[in-house]
């Protein structure tokens, strides 16, 4: 016959499956979903006892003040320069600094935003890491007293979670180069795994990656 017969595996559709890391370094204090439980969007799924929390607030407010501090300043120089009674480098000086404080300021909001969105505790210096869709809980590679590095700490960061839909998933498969003009998209595959042996699941070709076609 004309069938081609490949081996491949099963992977998550990339659109219905998310990989969850934590913003934030510190401690798994509690696990609050595991695996095989639904959750819906912004469900908690554990927290995290994090002194990036406290420090995030905190840079924020200090970022607020020298960014106020900052506009007095231009505004100052900016009027003695337009009155010829300041030097045009402590205007330029000035301007700088003020553009700097800026730019701190709205990297410190962005920051306090990631963190405030996913629920903080400035107090208890607490982070609550949400399911960023719904689906189910694939997988959970955490235990509460874990240490656990933040996705920005310039550290490696372990994926926590999965979540995701598992009701439909890709197959990928392998295809020698030979084999590719018999390969078009839309042709109709049978599909048999190793955990059900008897079982012929079928499928359709969706794409064919661009590193292999001819």
């Amino acid at each position: 016959g004309n069938d081609i017969v490949t081996s491949g595996k099963v992977t998550f559709d990339d659109l219905r499956v998310a990989h969850i890391f934590s913003p934030v370094t510190g401690r798994v204090s509690r696990i609050l979903a595991d695996p095989g439980e639904r959750v819906k969007k912004d469900a908690a799924l554990c927290t995290i006892q994090s002194p990036d929390v406290g420090n995030a607030f905190a840079d924020l407010g200090k970022a607020q003040a020298e960014a106020t501090a900052a506009q007095h300043d231009f505004q100052r120089q900016k009027e003695l320069f337009q009155a010829h009674a300041g030097s045009q480098k402590d205007f330029e000086a000035a301007e700088d600094a003020n553009g700097r404080a800026k730019a701190e300021l709205q990297r410190a909001r962005e920051k306090a935003r990631l963190l405030r969105g996913g629920g903080t505790d400035a107090v208890t210096q607490e982070f609550v890491l949400r399911a960023p869709i719904e689906g189910e809980v694939i997988s959970r590679n955490v235990n509460p007293g874990a240490e656990v590095q933040g996705q920005y700490s310039g550290n490696a960061a372990q994926e926590l979670f999965t979540v995701g839909e598992l009701d439909r998933v890709w197959v990928m498969a392998d295809v020698f180069e030979m084999d590719l003009p018999r390969v078009k998209k839309g042709a109709a595959v049978s599909i048999k795994v190793v955990a059900y042996p008897n079982e012929v699941f079928g499928g359709l070709v969706d794409w064919i990656s661009d590193l292999l076609d001819p």
